[in-house]
């Protein structure tokens, strides 16, 4: 290598020294005005403070009971938590909700985990574990109980001897200080009432509220679930006679073999008014003549039997010897 090659290669490295001393000038430059700065933030007065950590409280665990309001106050308690805790991540609160869960409700996260390692369902974010879980464990009818106990709700009292006047003192004291006044009020002997549904003689006497109607309801919801597991139960036998037939093949005959022939009244014109109990179950012998596609035969006929000579294999007998 010359000298020129040497002055060349060493003019490159002093070059990229140069550049790289350039770089950590601008580097202590600004970490000395940031110093700056602090020095003089802290002269001012200022102090930084971080934000306290909260203690959140410890939370129920959720069983899995099918109750709206155990579900949904369970929900409430983690979300505050995530707030207290500062969880953000989604991922996280999914992880963190399903160690407060317990008896069935494990069983269903370890049924549900299996399926998202398997790839048949994706549960990544809170509002799509919120979603699952309600989908299970949320009651069907939960806003019809609700409305049925609002229509059930009373406010009773118990006087021992109750005139008109005490009568009208109670009900502002116990019903219109809680309620409000009624609109109109409705008992269940005003005529209001009682016509605009059929009653009869002895509910209008009395309380007697006669058989209970959920009865017929329960009788036709038994029969359409019979009805389902009727149709249920012929689709398996359907199913079990394919796969029973895929193993099973039609009986097969030579040519020149001798056969019985089943008869049917409805072959032939002058037996169709006979009793099927007077007709001769088979005719022949007759000789097989040609084979007709996989499972038919033709037979070799008298002429005095007028039918076609085809048959499938079910309509022959073999002969017995």
């Amino acid at each position: 290598m010359g000298q020129d090659e040497l002055h060349t290669r060493f003019m490159e490295l002093f070059a990229n020294l140069q550049e790289q001393l350039d770089v950590v000038k601008v580097g202590v430059e600004e970490t000395r005005q940031e110093t700056a700065m602090c020095k003089r933030a802290i002269a001012g007065g200022a102090v930084v403070t971080h934000s306290p950590r909260v203690d959140a409280p410890k939370l129920k665990e959720f069983r899995g009971k099918r109750d709206a309001k155990e579900l949904d106050n369970f929900i409430w308690h983690m979300e505050r938590y995530f707030e207290g805790a500062s969880i953000t991540d989604e991922k996280a609160k999914v992880r963190t909700a399903t160690l407060y869960l317990t008896d069935t409700a494990t069983l269903w996260w370890c049924r549900k985990h299996n399926d998202i390692e398997k790839g048949l369902c994706t549960i990544d974010t809170w509002d799509v574990f919120k979603k699952e879980i309600k989908r299970q464990f949320y009651p069907e009818n939960v806003t019809y109980e609700a409305r049925k106990k609002l229509r059930e709700l009373k406010h009773k009292t118990s006087p021992a001897d109750c005139t008109a006047e005490e009568a009208a003192r109670l009900f502002l004291k116990n019903v219109v200080k809680y309620w409000g006044l009624p609109k109109v009020i409705v008992s269940d002997r005003d005529p209001r009432f009682t016509g605009q549904q059929p009653l009869t003689p002895l509910t209008l006497a009395g309380d007697y509220k006669g058989r209970s109607p959920l009865a017929a309801q329960v009788t036709r919801s038994w029969n359409e679930q019979a009805d389902v597991a009727r149709s249920y139960l012929d689709k398996a036998g359907r199913k079990m006679k394919k796969w029973a037939d895929k193993r099973r093949r039609p009986k097969e005959y030579n040519l020149g073999d001798m056969v019985m022939l089943k008869l049917l009244r409805q072959q032939f014109k002058s037996f169709r008014k006979v009793h099927k109990g007077l007709i001769r179950k088979y005719e022949g012998p007759f000789p097989i003549v040609a084979k007709i596609g996989k499972a038919s035969y033709q037979l070799e006929l008298p002429p005095k039997l007028k039918i076609h000579p085809v048959f499938h294999v079910n309509g022959i007998e073999e002969l017995e010897k």
